[in-house]
C-alpha cells in the first residue's frame, strides 16, 4: 500500500480540490472511477477554531447559526444548545471522534447536507443528535419544533453496520434467568439495550421487557444481563400432522401433511453508536406505579388505567424529537435522506399529525431513499410515516414502545415502498390523534400496493397488519381517479404476529381489488402469502372484501378466531376467486397454549383453552376452504367451523349461504362445526374430503331435511344446533324475501312444508339480504306449501324475494 501525505499552506475558506499525483519523468495520474470524489481533496472549517467563526468565540447557547453554500464545517466538538442551526447550501460533517450536536431546529435546505458518516465509511465513534425544545416551543413553519427537517438537500446518518438487528432465542428463557442463547450470532456489545418480545396471550403486553447486556460470548450466540428476566419467554418447536380422515369411507389413500412449526421470542437492538433524540425535559420524569388494573384489550371495555396501564413507567411531556423530509416540489428527490444503523429515542410529539419520528411528507418517487438497520424505541406519535411517498425502503428496523400506527402509509396514494425484515414490539394505544391510532397496527397500510416481506409484530395493543382503504386517497392527496379499494396488491409474505391484543391481521373497512384498479374492473385475487399468527384475539380477518386469498397461513391458539370472514363483497365474482388455501388451524398447542408462564403451559391438556372457531364463515357465497388443515379441535369449548355475526348489521340468525370445501384435513378435530339455528349455512364438500361424500352437503338438522340426509355428531357441537349430511343428489336454494302484502303478514312466521316436513322462519328486522324479512333454506326441486302463523285464510299473497345459488 502507497500512502500520499499531503501538505498544504494556508487556505481562505473551503474548497474541494481534485487531487493529482504527478510522478517525476512518467507523468501524472488521477482518479477517473465511478467515485471522483473518493480522491478529493477538502479544504474545511472547523467547528472549534476561531477563524471558522471570523475571529469570534464559537457559537454559544441561544445562537442562530448559518452554514451558507460552499463552507464545509467539521463539526469537532460538542455544541451547546443552538437556537437553530440552518445548513443554508452548505455542509455539516461530524470530525470521527465522539461528540454531540445540540440544537432546538435543525433545518437543511437549499442542497445543503449533515452528515454523521456515509454508507460506505460508517461513523466510527459516539455520534449524538439532541433536539431540544417543550409542547409550547416556538415552530418552524411545516416542520414544527425540535426538528431536524430536510427541504433541499441531504441528511445522512450511518452508524457502526450491525448485520443482526434481531434474533430469535434458542432456547426458552425462564423467569429469574440472566442468560439468553439466540439463534444467529450478533456483533453487539457490552451495555447495549435490548428488547425481548413477550410470547404471551393477547393481555401480556406488559411482559416486554428492555434488558442491557453485560457480556457477550465469543461467538456472540449467548447473551448475559445485568438483570434477570420477569417473565418466560418461549422458544419452542411444534410438529402438526393432519390427513384426509374421510378417505377410507371412499376407499382411497390419504397421504399424511406435516409442518413444523418454531415459536420463538424475539430480541431486537435498540443501541447504536449514531444516535437521533429528543431531551427529556427532567420536571416531568417521575416514577409512575404499575396500575393494578393494567391494560383490558377487549374492544368495548372500559379502561380504569391511563398511566401505569403497561407496568411502572418513567413521566414524560411526550415531546419528542422528530426527523422530517418535505420539499415543495415532488418526484425531484430534493429533500433525500440515508438512515442506517441509527437509534432513535424519545421521539414524535404526542397527539400532534404530522409529528412523527421519521416523516417523508408528500416528496413522490423518493426510489434510492431508505431507513435501514436502525432502532425507533420511546416513540410518542408513530415510527417512520410515509406520506405521499413513494419507493422508500424500510429495512431491519426494530421498533418498540411506539404510541399510535408505527409503520405508516398515510393517504392511500403510496405505492412501491418496501418493507423488509422488520421487527415491531409494543405499539400501543394513543389516547388521542386518530382512531387509526387509538387502534393503532404495527404496520398501517392504506393502498395494497406497497411490499411487506419478513416482518414482525408482536406484544402491541391491537393489531399486526391494518389494511384500511378507503374508497379514494385522503386528505391532501385526494384524487377521484384513483381508488385505493379497487387498487391492484403489492406483496404479503412470511410475515408473523403474535401476542397482539386484537388480530394478527385486519383488512377493514373494504378491498375489492379489479384488472383496471377501478370499481367496475374485473376481479383480480389479491394473494396473501405465509402469515404465522400466534396468541392473538383473532388471527386473520377480512370485512368487507372480494377476490382475496390468503395462503399458506399457520393460525394457531388464537383465541376467538383463526380466521374470520364477514362479507364477500361484488357481484361479479365467481368460486376460487375469495379464498382461504393450504392454512394450518390449530386450536390448541399447549406447548404456547395462550398463558405466558411456563407453569400453565405445563398444564394438563384437557379444558385448556382453545380457538373458539378455527375458520368462521361469511355472509356470503363464494369463499372456497381448500387445503386447510384442523388441528386440535377437541374440546367442547371449540369447534373447527362457524358462521359471522355482524355487530349492528345481523346477529345469530342471518346466514344461508353456500361455502366451498376441498382437500379438507384434520387431526383430533372431532368437533367440525357450531350452528345457532337451523338456516344457517351450507357447506358443499366439492371432492368428499369434508364429509367422505363427493358433493356431499352439510346443512343444520330441520324437519324438512330428505330422508336421504343423515344426521351427524362431528358436525354437532354439544349444545349447539345439531347438523346432517346430505349426498350429493339434494342440493339447497336460498329464499329471501320481504314486502308481504297484506302488512298484517309483517312480524309473523313464515312455514314451509314439503313431502317430509315443515320449516319455520321467523321475521326478524335484521338481515343481510331482504330485511326487515325472512330467509330460509329449501331442498331443491321439490314441492313446498308456504303459509304465515294464524293467516292460513289468506290465498293472495305478494312480496319482494329472491333465490341463489341454483344449480
Amino acid at each position: 500500500t502507497t500512502e500520499i501525505v499531503c501538505i498544504t499552506e494556508a487556505h481562505s475558506g473551503t474548497a474541494k480540490s481534485k487531487v493529482i499525483v504527478k510522478v517525476g519523468g512518467k507523468g501524472a495520474a488521477r482518479h477517473t472511477g465511478a467515485k471522483p470524489e473518493d480522491t478529493m481533496f477538502y479544504y474545511v472549517d472547523v467547528w472549534s477554531s476561531r477563524f471558522t467563526w471570523g475571529g469570534e468565540d464559537p457559537p454559544e447557547e441561544g445562537d442562530l447559526v448559518v452554514v451558507p453554500e460552499g463552507m464545509t464545517l467539521l463539526l469537532d466538538v460538542t455544541t451547546p444548545v443552538l437556537k437553530v442551526l440552518l445548513i443554508e447550501g452548505g455542509e455539516v460533517v461530524f470530525d470521527e471522534t465522539d461528540l454531540e450536536l445540540n440544537a432546538e431546529n435543525i433545518l437543511i435546505t437549499n442542497g445543503g447536507l449533515l452528515q454523521v458518516g456515509t454508507e460506505d465509511e460508517p461513523f466510527q465513534h459516539k455520534g449524538i443528535i439532541t433536539m431540544h425544545g417543550h409542547p409550547r416551543s416556538t415552530e418552524l413553519p411545516v416542520y414544527g419544533a425540535k426538528t431536524l427537517a430536510t427541504r433541499n438537500g441531504s441528511l445522512e446518518l450511518h452508524g457502526i453496520p450491525t448485520p443482526v438487528t434481531w434474533t430469535h432465542l434458542s432456547q426458552t428463557a425462564e423467569a429469574g434467568d440472566t442468560t439468553l442463547h439466540l439463534v444467529k450470532p450478533v456483533n453487539w456489545n457490552v451495555g447495549d439495550h435490548i428488547v425481548i418480545a413477550t410470547t404471551g396471550d393477547r393481555h401480556s403486553q406488559r411482559e416486554n421487557e428492555e434488558l442491557v447486556i453485560s457480556a457477550i460470548s465469543s461467538d456472540g450466540m449467548t447473551l448475559t444481563l445485568t438483570e434477570a428476566l420477569e417473565y418466560d419467554h418461549i422458544s419452542v418447536s411444534s410438529t402438526y400432522t393432519a390427513s384426509d380422515v374421510t378417505a377410507s369411507r371412499r376407499k382411497r389413500s390419504s397421504e399424511e401433511d406435516s409442518i413444523t412449526v418454531e415459536y420463538q421470542a424475539e430480541v431486537g437492538l435498540l443501541t447504536h453508536n449514531v444516535v437521533f433524540r429528543g431531551s427529556n425535559n427532567e420536571q416531568w420524569a417521575d416514577v409512575i406505579d404499575a396500575c393494578e388494573d393494567g391494560f383490558d384489550t377487549g374492544e368495548f371495555t372500559a379502561q380504569t388505567c391511563f398511566q401505569g396501564r403497561f407496568g411502572e413507567e418513567l413521566g414524560s411531556d411526550q415531546f419528542g424529537g422528530q426527523i422530517m423530509f418535505h420539499s415543495p416540489v415532488m418526484d425531484e428527490k430534493d429533500a433525500m435522506g440515508h438512515l442506517s444503523y441509527v437509534e432513535l429515542n424519545y421521539v414524535g410529539q404526542a397527539f400532534r399529525l404530522g409529528r412523527y419520528a421519521i416523516h417523508w411528507h408528500i416528496l413522490g418517487d423518493m426510489e434510492g431513499a431508505y431507513v435501514r438497520g436502525c432502532s425507533i424505541h420511546k416513540s410518542f406519535n408513530r415510527a417512520v410515516n410515509v406520506h405521499n411517498t413513494h419507493n422508500v425502503t424500510v429495512e431491519d428496523v426494530v421498533f418498540y414502545d411506539i404510541m399510535g400506527g408505527a409503520m405508516f402509509t398515510e393517504d392511500g396514494i403510496e405505492r412501491d415502498n418496501k418493507f423488509y425484515r422488520n421487527l415491531g414490539v409494543f405499539v400501543k394505544s394513543s389516547t388521542s390523534l386518530l382512531n387509526d391510532d387509538i387502534t393503532p397496527a404495527n404496520f398501517w397500510v392504506t393502498n395494497p400496493d406497497n411490499i411487506y416481506i419478513n416482518n414482525t409484530a408482536v406484544g402491541g395493543t391491537h393489531f399486526g397488519f391494518w389494511y384500511r382503504m378507503h374508497e379514494h386517497p385522503d386528505g391532501p392527496s385526494f384524487d377521484e381517479d384513483i381508488w385505493p379499494r379497487s387498487a391492484k396488491f403489492g406483496t404479503f409474505e412470511n410475515n408473523e404476529v403474535h401476542s397482539q391484543g386484537w388480530f394478527g391481521i385486519w383488512i377493514f373497512q373494504e378491498y375489492a381489488p379489479t384488472a383496471d384498479e377501478t370499481p367496475n374492473g374485473d376481479p383480480e385475487p389479491a394473494k396473501y402469502y405465509g402469515l404465522k399468527a400466534w396468541n392473538n384475539e383473532k388471527g386473520a380477518e377480512w370485512v368487507n372484501c372480494a377476490a382475496i386469498q390468503w395462503h399458506n397461513f399457520v393460525l394457531a391458539n388464537n383465541e376467538k378466531a383463526g380466521f374470520e370472514a364477514k362479507r364477500v363483497i361484488g357481484g361479479d365474482l365467481a368460486w376460487g376467486d375469495a379464498m382461504l388455501k393450504d392454512t394450518w388451524v390449530v386450536a390448541r398447542d399447549d406447548n404456547i397454549n395462550f398463558s405466558s408462564a411456563l407453569k400453565r403451559r405445563r398444564r394438563s391438556s384437557q379444558n385448556t383453552p382453545c380457538t373458539k372457531l378455527g375458520v368462521i364463515l361469511p355472509f356470503d357465497h363464494y369463499l372456497t376452504i381448500s387445503g386447510v388443515k384442523f388441528v386440535n379441535f377437541d374440546q367442547s369449548s371449540c369447534a373447527a367451523l362457524g358462521v359471522t355475526s355482524i355487530d349492528g348489521v345481523c346477529g345469530d340468525r342471518c346466514g344461508g349461504f353456500e361455502y366451498r370445501f376441498d382437500n379438507i384435513k384434520r387431526n383430533n378435530a372431532p368437533n367440525m362445526a357450531k350452528w345457532r339455528w337451523d338456516h344457517e349455512a351450507l357447506l358443499v364438500d366439492t371432492d368428499g374430503s369434508l364429509t367422505g361424500i363427493p358433493n356431499g352437503k352439510v346443512v343444520v338438522t330441520n324437519p324438512a331435511l330428505p330422508d336421504a340426509c343423515v344426521s351427524s355428531d362431528e358436525f354437532s357441537l354439544p349444545g349447539s344446533f345439531p347438523a346432517s349430511i346430505c349426498p350429493a343428489s339434494v342440493n339447497f336454494v336460498r329464499f329471501a324475501f320481504k314486502d308481504p302484502t297484506p302488512s298484517s303478514l309483517l312480524y309473523k312466521d313464515a312455514f314451509f312444508q314439503n313431502s317430509w316436513g315443515t320449516l319455520k322462519s321467523a321475521y326478524l328486522a335484521k338481515r343481510i339480504t331482504h330485511k326487515p324479512g325472512w330467509m330460509v333454506l329449501l331442498p331443491e326441486g321439490v314441492e313446498h306449501k308456504m303459509w304465515f302463523k294464524n293467516s292460513t285464510h289468506l290465498t293472495n299473497i305478494s312480496y319482494t324475494g329472491g333465490f341463489s345459488q341454483f344449480d
